[in-house]
């Protein structure tokens, strides 16, 4: 699973984003934190001005993808400085630019549409535009790219690299499928052996201690599995960066 033209391979994706987790893990955890509680206050704020002002619901769909603008701005800025091991701070994490957040949008408004018509025809074509596309917020974030320009970037940066980031994601996914289904499978037998092999002998205590403990399982695997993509991902823009220079004043 190694190009030999990629700035990087598979195996060494997994490994290095694995040990930035396992090294960080305060720190990816304090970064989802932030982002989650944006998402509360978000909710809180909407659902008031929806039932207060009775604004149309039709416009969720847009305040979404405005705040999505903000929160990925914040888990690119969090994702670099953590596996660039640079200072922590939750201040410059989350500190609002006008310029990056309009570019930021610029290029996710054309990225949707571009996977958009990718998907249309046939998927693949989807595929290879996430793909090739998907590195833009970082060129916006680290260098000052403005959006179509981080879109271009991000094509050049992912020529000869487009393989090996499909690869991790795709590897990513079974393991995070088989994470989750496997344990789920073993609470499923255990629950039915306890029932004598009839769900509807189930106790309901035994049915509420399965269910939390697979529900607990799933939340875990899924913020692990969260933090490792973050990290690969800044790490292969890393890599990338440095094989294909962009220098722009800020």
């Amino acid at each position: 699973m190694t190009n030999t033209t990629s700035a990087f391979s598979v195996d060494e994706v997994l490994k290095a984003s694995w040990a930035s987790v396992k090294k960080d893990w305060t720190k990816y955890l304090t970064l989802y934190a932030a982002v989650f509680l944006i998402y509360i206050v978000y909710f809180v704020v909407i659902g008031v001005l929806f039932r207060v002002l009775h604004i149309p619901q039709a416009l969720d769909s847009i305040f979404s993808l405005l705040l999505g603008v903000y929160v990925t701005m914040v888990m690119t800025r969090g994702a670099l400085m953590i596996v660039r091991a640079k200072k922590f701070d939750m201040g410059e994490i989350m500190k609002f630019e006008s310029k990056m957040y309009l570019s930021t949008l610029l290029a996710m408004v054309l990225y949707y549409i571009a996977c958009l018509v990718g998907f249309v025809l046939f998927i693949v074509p989807g595929i290879i535009a996430a793909i090739m596309f998907g590195f833009a917020f970082y060129s916006i974030v680290d260098k000052g790219a403005e959006g179509i320009q981080a879109l271009e970037d991000s094509m050049r940066m992912t020529k000869g690299n487009k393989l090996n980031v499909f690869f991790f994601q795709f590897l990513l996914g079974l393991v995070t499928l088989a994470a989750i289904a496997l344990p789920g499978v073993v609470i499923l037998m255990g629950t039915l052996a306890i029932s004598g092999g009839d769900f509807r002998n189930t106790q309901l205590g035994i049915g509420i201690v399965a269910g939390v403990l697979w529900g607990v399982i799933l939340l875990g695997v899924s913020v692990v599995s969260g933090m490792v993509s973050t990290a690969a991902h800044a790490y292969m823009y890393n890599k990338m960066r440095a094989k294909t220079p962009l220098t722009i004043a800020k």
